[in-house]
């Protein structure tokens, strides 16, 4: 598939991007850029060392989210991310992945085989770096940003107080995103990220599949009056 590329006062330029106080412009995209105009678009992040739990936890809701018809939205990091992504894959579902350096790159490196199985899925990956463009750290942080504007819904599997999933939730935030986090079935959390985010009433907490469920299923004016209660 060829490096595509739309500016924002193109038709097809997505709409989720106009509340940002910096709009990509150019988008360089690959795969179907519809489907972030779709509703449907859950952000599943989380750190890149997590523990082998949330991994697991991570494949499994990239899986059933997929087979809902749901498409999986992140930045493909090692960890975490990628564990989403290869449970959209094992479903044949689709996913939008937001890169930190131009499309004709693949970064991590490990993340190749599956950006090739996403597109080959009908997914599509964005970035608003040109051709060529390697990765610097500040291009992480600029990543998060697009994540949290694509994203309908963010659900939030393991993460440090600290580090780029906050900084994506931060975003999401300032966007009125409805956020949930994984915790333990009496609501605690071992993680402090997640705690922090569930603490601040920021975010909800969900403890097994069908709570995930319900969250990404519930209408996001109901999700933020559960939020800001």
């Amino acid at each position: 598939m060829e490096i595509q590329m739309v500016h924002r006062e193109e038709i097809g330029y997505p709409a989720c991007f106009n509340d940002l106080s910096k709009r990509p412009s150019p988008l360089y995209y690959i795969g179907d850029l519809a489907l972030l105009g779709k509703g449907n678009c859950v952000a599943v992040i989380g750190k890149r060392d997590a523990e082998p739990a949330s991994l697991k936890n991570a494949e499994t809701y990239g899986r059933l989210l997929s087979e809902k018809g749901y498409t999986v939205v992140n930045g493909i990091a090692r960890g975490t991310d990628q564990a989403a992504i290869q449970g959209v894959i094992k479903a044949k579902g689709k996913a939008v992945l937001v890169m930190p350096c131009g499309l004709d790159l693949a970064y991590p490196a490990s993340a190749k085989t599956m950006m090739a199985a996403i597109l080959k899925l009908g997914g599509c990956i964005i970035s608003e770096y040109d051709i060529g463009v390697r990765p610097q750290k500040s291009y992480f942080l600029q990543r998060d940003r697009l994540q949290a504007a694509v994203a309908d819904k963010v659900l939030v599997v393991e993460a440090d107080e600290q580090g780029g999933t906050m900084t994506t939730i931060q975003h999401a935030i300032k966007l009125g995103k409805p956020i949930a986090c994984v915790v333990g079935i009496d609501g605690s959390s071992s993680y402090g990220g997640n705690r922090k985010i569930v603490d601040m009433k920021q975010g909800i907490g969900v403890y097994d599949e069908e709570s995930m469920m319900n969250f990404v299923s519930e209408p996001v004016a109901v999700q933020m009056s559960l939020i800001f209660s």
